[in-house]
Formats: C-alpha cells, structure tokens, sequence
C-alpha cells in the first residue's frame, strides 16, 4: 500500500494564531515540532496498517517547516518550492491513500482558528477551478 500525506501547518494541534504559522512568528519553532509530530503519528499509522512507502509533502508556504532531522526515516520527503502541484506534488505517481494532516478550515469557517483562501498557482484542474486549498482533492487519483 503506498500512502501519500501532504502536511498544512494552520491545522495542528496547538497551532491558533499567526505567531504560529509565520516564519516570523515567535511560536514558529513550536509549531514545527507539533507539526513534525503529527506527521509521525500519521506515518506510524500507515506503517502500522501496512503501508509499504510512504511520501509525505510538507505544503506549508514553502515547504520548508518540518523538521527534518526528527521525521520518520521511512519517509519521503518532498520540500522546498516552487511545485507545479503546490501542496499535492508528487500525487500524480498515484496511491492508494491520502492523509491530509493539520489542514485547516477555509475563510469564514466558524470556530475555525486559523482560516484564509488558497492562493496558489493551480487555476483549473480536470474542468473545475480551485478555489480553496480544499479543491485540490480533485487532484487525488480517482
């Protein structure tokens, strides 16, 4: 079973404000260890249920927010920027499954932390415009 995780970081556990999610911020460096770990949890899972390679895409800004040094070795990492895929690249070598971990809610999403629009690259993908980082699951094979 080969498992794809693209990993946001506005959706972690703990990660509420700006501070959290800016290369700026004063919370960035705690951020990135949460959001390390959430992405471990999640590979541990899909080793545990079988998966036999697993690719994880660190989609937040650029690409450069988990810590690499602390990530499952059994991973693939796919970082940096730019990505003609944006969040979802490398989907398209196709997978049995995709996390989407510390996703957060879209703009106007109540209760909903930290919420904004996706203004990425991707204007049209299959016949439908992408709106929101949340459109991009019609880049996930069918």
């Amino acid at each position: 079973m080969r498992v794809y995780i693209s990993a946001d970081i506005e959706g972690v556990g703990c990660v509420v404000r700006s501070e959290h999610s800016s290369v700026a911020g004063r919370e960035y460096p705690l951020a990135r260890r949460l959001m390390t770990g959430e992405v471990n949890a999640a590979l541990r899972g899909a080793f545990e249920a079988g998966a036999t390679e697993v690719v994880v895409a660190d989609s937040h800004n650029v690409g450069l927010n988990l810590l690499v040094e602390d990530l499952d070795e059994r991973a693939s990492l796919i970082m940096g920027s730019p990505r003609p895929l944006c969040m979802m690249e490398g989907i398209e070598r196709g997978f049995d499954l995709v996390f989407l971990v510390g996703y957060h809610g879209k703009a106007g999403t109540p209760d909903s932390p930290i919420v904004h629009i996706f203004t990425g690259r991707i204007q049209e993908v299959r016949g439908g415009r992408v709106e929101h980082v949340h459109d991009l699951a019609v880049l996930m094979p069918e």
